[in-house]
């Protein structure tokens, strides 16, 4: 009993410390997109092709449905879109939005498909994580990206006048993203205090 009770308390612990450092890497990665937005578009756009090849693989080698192939396909079109004006992502845009309704409908799909026709769940979990979640997750993570890039004559947001708090005039400290609630969460943390 005493061993079972251990190794439950150990499993907690385990994904415990498997979430922390998943957060972690996720704050790394959306500070480096941040500082190097032209590097992070770039390999955005070559995740984007490998995704798109691997849907147009399973498709033709694999014999995935027509519905799952159209519906990745237009998802994609919807995230070539987005990458048009990287990294000024607008979580309100007719794109942004039909790229997660889009997201949702490829899920349902590929779940009917997976249920009629038995893959390894390895495969299937190959097939998801490349040519379903690979270009989300890295635009997800560069949410951010558009808080911190000064405005140009090419922006989207450059004839606007830059947001006010109303108070005196002073600009707002509005930040959205990953790393916006990464530092909301991190306040809640236990910070050592250093005395010299």
């Amino acid at each position: 009993m005493f061993l079972y009770l251990l190794s439950w308390i150990s499993s907690f612990l385990l994904v415990a410390v498997c979430v922390f450092s998943l957060a972690a890497g996720i704050y790394q990665l959306a500070e480096l997109v941040e500082e190097y937005t032209v590097t992070a578009k770039k390999i955005i756009v070559v995740l984007f092709w490998i995704s798109a090849a691997g849907m147009v693989g399973a498709f033709l080698f694999e014999g995935f449905p027509l519905s799952a192939f159209l519906c990745g396909g237009a998802s994609h079109i919807c995230y070539f879109i987005i990458l048009g004006s990287f990294p000024f992502i607008s979580m309100m845009s007719p794109a942004f939005l039909a790229s997660i309704a889009l997201l949702f409908l490829n899920h349902y799909l590929l779940l009917s498909h997976f249920e009629t026709v038995w893959y390894p769940f390895s495969e299937i979990i190959a097939y998801v994580v490349i040519s379903v979640w690979m270009v989300p997750f890295a635009l997800f993570i560069s949410l951010s990206a558009n808080d911190y890039v000064l405005p140009t004559m090419t922006s989207p947001t450059s004839a606007q006048p830059p947001p006010t708090s109303g108070h005196g005039g002073r600009s707002s400290n509005k930040r959205a993203g990953v790393k916006a609630l990464m530092d909301s969460l991190l306040t809640y943390l236990p910070t050592a205090k250093k005395h010299f």
